[in-house]
């Protein structure tokens, strides 16, 4: 199995993007990164504004990233296990966007969805 660290193997993803305690705009949606999945708590979307709360339930390091229509990435920082929460906040418009993990490849081995807004 793949060993995920925080050095040279984190893409895009930024630590100092993390908020102690997450601020929610919109419709807050729980994105839980584990080796190696993304799972939401929300399965239909809708136009607005949501908050996509990642919460640190592996054994590695994980992020959550986004991008899609009018949306370039946008992601939280990096998160070690046991860290708080991290949350990033976008405008979805109808369309398909992509969630992955940035850190490492962590996306190429599973760390990937996609949402449709409708």
């Amino acid at each position: 199995m793949l060993s995920a660290c925080r050095g040279s193997d984190a893409d895009s993803a930024d630590s100092s993007n993390v908020e102690s305690t997450p601020t929610i705009e919109g419709t807050q949606v729980m994105a839980d990164p584990t080796e190696f999945a993304i799972r939401l708590d929300k399965k239909a979307f809708e136009p607005g504004t949501f908050t996509f709360v990642a919460r640190e339930r592996g054994k590695a390091p994980h992020a959550v990233a986004i991008e899609g229509l009018g949306v370039e990435t946008a992601s939280t920082g990096i998160l070690d296990p046991g860290e708080a929460d991290a949350a990033i906040t976008v405008d979805l418009v109808p369309g398909i966007y992509t969630l992955w993990c940035p850190v490492g490849s962590h996306r190429s081995v599973g760390m990937e969805l996609r949402i449709t807004v409708s």
